[in-house]
């Protein structure tokens, strides 16, 4: 379970608010499979699941086609061409093994 607290302004917090709210207290990431890794950077979620998936949510992704009616509010799966290996901020390392 991912949890996350401070300024949720642009849907950051992943809780479907994109208002400017704050919250001290932790709250829940809705939506996300088992994680293993997460990341953050200004307004912006990063999670990575057990097989290898990239999530994310907020207003810093750029999600274009795949945040298309939920504007970041919500934790989305991002497309890659292979699993991925880790995470740190912004960038994603991808098994290099992978099928292309």
């Amino acid at each position: 379970m991912v949890r996350a607290w401070g300024r949720g302004a642009s849907g950051a917090l992943g809780d479907g608010d994109t208002s400017q709210h704050v919250s001290a207290g932790r709250v829940r990431v809705d939506g996300l499979p088992g994680i293993r890794r997460i990341a953050a950077f200004g307004l912006t979620g990063l999670a990575l699941d057990t097989d290898g998936g990239l999530w994310g949510w907020g207003s810093g992704l750029g999600l274009g086609r795949y945040g298309a009616g939920d504007a970041g509010r919500r934790p989305v799966r991002i497309p890659l061409p292979g699993p991925a290996l880790d995470l740190s901020g912004r960038h994603v390392v991808l098994d290099g093994a992978a099928p292309r």
